[in-house]
């Protein structure tokens, strides 16, 4: 195949494949309390079930992420695929075995798990790729299609039952398997030149010898954590102001479509200001959001907060994938963005932030925890100012 045409359709099915993505992550992730809940299962009980799929998540990709790392030509997107087809088998049996309530949970378990997974597969292929997929183009089409489905997922589960945006589900995730089927395979495997190949480290090594890595996994930890609340929890505050789940679905498409204009300007963003002073600017907006959530008095201002997403998630999305990348070496890609993943928020941010969230919603109420969510997200905040100065200092000794 000419190399331009395979590039073009390596970027477009990729391109597609993300956006399918984010569209079932809507229905998977961004319904949990209202499933959950119309199962009988109480927060306490949801934050768990979120904090164990996500220790579930950490155990496959940091196995997944070594395999890779060892192995330069393996093809990364076979195991998406594997992933995003055994998710639409999963949710079908949880459809299927609805009447049985610890399968339910099993298996909705097991689709939370399969999501985080599947979004650090599509991350290591834009990564691993010697084409340099433009990643905020794929990305900036993931939050329309998330908006898109959020909307439309509150529609359905307020008039046609929470089950219906599952049924949604399965085509979604189908399709997204064929779209990475029909990737062209060429320069998904880039050559390792005898030059650059080296003996892989440990996880251990990299975070010792590499202490800018290390903080800013701590700040991604404590972002995770803060992050949370207003991820899983955010339909409490929501009826706390009088609204229901079908106000939730425009809130999340508000809140997903605001990160579609910081996608188009992400680059010059970084290009003018370096991708460290941005991520830190976004980690307080984190912070800034999850206050102004819990002073919330109404439905509509809780939309119009939403909003500032642009400056979360709009950035975040997008640089949290692509910092790694500037502080490690080749061979530690794809091993620095699962260790990226295994510390944001869904990884330890989540396994932490959900066990914490769902026993303090129970203690002090919805509002109380978005106001100790923002308190965490400032340290989360404070640590990745550090971390950016530290790289700071390191360019300025290696200009000398």
């Amino acid at each position: 195949m000419n190399p331009a045409s395979s590039h073009k359709r390596t970027t477009i099915f990729y391109t597609l494949a993300t956006g399918l993505y984010y569209s079932g992550q809507a229905v998977v992730m961004g319904y949990t309390v209202v499933f959950l809940t119309s199962r009988g299962v109480p927060d306490s009980i949801s934050g768990l079930v979120v904090s164990f799929s996500a220790i579930g998540a950490i155990i496959m990709q940091m196995f997944v992420a070594n395999s890779l790392d060892r192995n330069p030509l393996a093809l990364v997107k076979n195991p998406t695929i594997v992933v995003a087809v055994l998710q639409a088998i999963v949710i079908t049996a949880m459809l299927l075995l609805e009447d049985i309530p610890i399968a339910v949970l099993i298996c909705y378990t097991l689709g939370l798990i399969g999501t985080r997974v599947n979004m650090t597969l599509l991350n290591s292929i834009a990564v691993k790729s010697d084409i340099h997929i433009p990643f905020a183009i794929p990305r900036g089409l993931g939050s329309a299609t998330y908006a898109f489905t959020c909307l439309l997922a509150g529609y359905m589960a307020s008039n046609l039952g929470i089950n219906s945006i599952f049924y949604f589900y399965i085509p979604i995730a189908i399709l997204q398997a064929v779209s990475l089927i029909m990737m062209p395979e060429d320069h998904l495997v880039p050559e390792v030149k005898e030059t650059v190949k080296e003996e892989n480290v440990s996880y251990a090594e990299m975070l010792s010898k590499n202490k800018i890595l290390a903080v800013f996994l701590i700040a991604c930890i404590f972002n995770g954590i803060g992050m949370t609340a207003s991820g899983t929890f955010l339909i409490r505050i929501i009826e706390d102001c009088g609204g229901n789940s079908t106000d939730l679905g425009i809130i999340l498409f508000v809140q997903a479509f605001a990160e579609v204009p910081m996608s188009l300007v992400i680059t010059r963003f970084t290009r003018n200001f370096g991708l460290e002073k941005v991520l830190t600017f976004c980690f307080l907006m984190f912070a800034v959001r999850c206050f102004l959530f819990a002073a919330a008095g109404s439905v509509m201002m809780v939309g119009l907060i939403a909003c500032l997403n642009m400056f979360c998630y709009g950035i975040y999305g997008i640089a949290y994938v692509q910092f790694p990348d500037l502080i490690v070496k080749d061979t530690e890609k794809a091993r620095a963005q699962a260790l990226t993943a295994l510390c944001s928020g869904n990884g330890l941010g989540l396994v932490f932030g959900s066990a914490l969230s769902g026993a303090l919603i129970t203690l002090v109420g919805a509002r109380m925890l978005f106001v100790i969510s923002g308190f965490i997200s400032i340290i989360g905040f404070v640590a990745m100012y550090a971390c950016a100065s530290m790289l700071n200092k390191q360019k300025a000794l290696a200009r000398q």
